[in-house]
């Protein structure tokens, strides 16, 4: 939907077809874009505030402009809240593997249960798989940033279940 397919601002903006508009100002940290509408040559003028901007693209300013504004709504929906939980799931798995590591060892690693280690492993391969093909319309789009963990991830993996440590390069303790 177009803003100037709507009832009453579509009418407010066509009063102001091919006029001169200029981006006001633009705050990033309230999503909020103000542009300046007027007529050349005479007083009144109109700023007209766009919220909840994610992007934002625009010249200096346009002359005999026809101004539409796109909204977009969540098309993901359930699946984007999916994905949420999906991420928060993942951190405290990853928190869980990576503390029973530090305070335990390998050992202590080994003893977190298994779906926990699963999870983690599918967690990683979708974050990399979203990262190296996803695009800006993919619903795993949430989970690139979980490519941070998969070093980490794989690290642990080898540590704990791939190459054993080397008993023997550890220090006697109770000397």
């Amino acid at each position: 939907m177009t803003l100037s397919e709507s009832s009453a601002a579509g009418a407010t903006l066509a009063n102001w077809k091919g006029g001169w508009a200029q981006p006001w100002d633009y705050t990033a940290s309230h999503g909020t874009l103000r542009i300046k509408i007027a007529r050349r040559g005479e007083e009144p003028c109109v700023v007209l505030s766009l919220k909840d901007c994610s992007r934002v693209s625009f010249a200096a300013s346009w002359d005999g402009f026809y101004l539409t504004i796109e909204t977009y709504e969540d098309a993901l929906g359930i699946y984007g809240a999916l994905i949420w939980v999906a991420l928060l799931l993942s951190l405290v798995a990853a928190w869980w593997l990576l503390l029973a590591y530090f305070y335990k060892g390998p050992k202590g690693a080994s003893q977190v249960p298994v779906p926990v280690w699963i999870f983690a492993g599918v967690v990683a391969l979708l974050a990399s798989l979203e990262f190296a093909v996803g695009g800006d319309d993919s619903p795993l789009q949430g989970l690139a940033v979980g490519v941070l963990f998969v070093p980490t991830f794989l690290h642990l993996v080898g540590e704990v279940w791939v190459w054993r440590p080397n008993k023997s390069l550890e220090r006697t303790r109770g000397r």
